[in-house]
């Protein structure tokens, strides 16, 4: 979301146009696809998907809104097959072109014309995304009990304040017993430890957060602290890597391929929307593998 000089929040979307744009509804149902519900009655044993996608966005008066939306299951299966992509106009999916080596099916849809009739047309090749947004009912708890209580962990990809080592140090300093694990209930600093430590070492601390009294900080504690001082190397002023990846070399280099999970997961879901290779690592390249969704406007403003 963007604010103001006053720090007000500016709307980014006029509902009236569009309700999601259509590189949204694409990770929607890239993401419904790979979490299918299983139904023992399809062919394939899976139908639909249970997987809920919340939009978090600014109104017009300024507040944030909360909505939770799905796509289709016919929307989740011409992304599937290829059959549409995104499209510079947010509020258009876009129909591919058939090749000589694959043949890609015609798309109707219903319009009021000019005379306010309902009529049928092709897209050629855009179509309005409407067709395919499932609202789903949402609702916050009376008494809520959230998991994270702490937010003084540096937020990831913010090229002024990166995040670091010596900030987990910090985060960590003094706490011990329950509070030791108290302090680990950060979203940022779990997500940041979560490409640095070994998978056994963070499965560790999950664990010691969900289940409260069965771990103990000294447990975990030892493997955080080794990792912490390897990184600083005995030098004060030395910070850890971000977990925003920026390189200065050719995006085509070895050095532009992806160094962690994110990075590869994030390329990958490129690849699922029907991008080469070249383009997927272009696009993280260009964009520091800030989100996929920055990947994918540098891609569509290039189109």
């Amino acid at each position: 979301m963007k604010v103001d000089e006053k720090k007000q929040i500016i709307p980014d979307r006029d509902e009236n146009i569009y309700v999601l744009k259509s590189m949204e509804m694409m990770r929607m149902a890239q993401l419904q696809n790979r979490y299918a519900s299983p139904f023992k009655k399809s062919t394939t044993g899976y139908f639909g998907s249970k997987f809920v996608s919340v939009l978090v966005h600014g109104n017009k008066e300024g507040h944030i809104d909360v909505a939770a939306y799905q796509v289709s299951n016919q929307c989740a299966g011409l992304v599937r097959d290829g059959v549409i992509k995104a499209s510079k106009d947010p509020q258009f999916f876009r129909v591919r072109k058939s090749t000589d080596e694959t043949l890609f099916p015609d798309i109707y849809y219903r319009r009021k014309n000019e005379y306010g009739f309902n009529v049928q047309t092709k897209a050629e090749p855009n179509f309005p995304t409407d067709f395919f947004v499932i609202s789903v009912r949402h609702s916050f708890p009376k008494d809520p009990r959230p998991r994270f209580q702490k937010f003084s962990f540096p937020i990831e990809n913010r090229p002024h304040r990166p995040q670091s080592a010596r900030d987990v140090q910090k985060q960590l300093e003094g706490q011990h017993g329950t509070a030791f694990f108290d302090s680990l209930t950060d979203f940022h600093l779990l997500l940041f430890l979560l490409f640095n430590l070994p998978q056994d070492v963070f499965e560790k601390i999950i664990y010691g957060i969900k289940e409260r009294g069965k771990l103990f900080d000294r447990d975990v504690r030892p493997a955080i602290e080794q990792w912490i001082t390897k990184e600083l190397g005995g030098n004060a002023s030395a910070t850890a890597t971000t977990t925003s990846a920026t390189t200065t070399t050719a995006p085509n280099s070895n050095l532009a391929a992806p160094k962690n999970p994110r990075e590869q997961e994030m390329r990958e879901q490129l690849l699922l929307m029907g991008y080469s290779e070249q383009q997927a690592n272009e696009a993280l390249w260009a964009t520091s593998y800030g989100s996929l969704e920055q990947a994918i406007e540098f891609l569509l403003s290039k189109m």
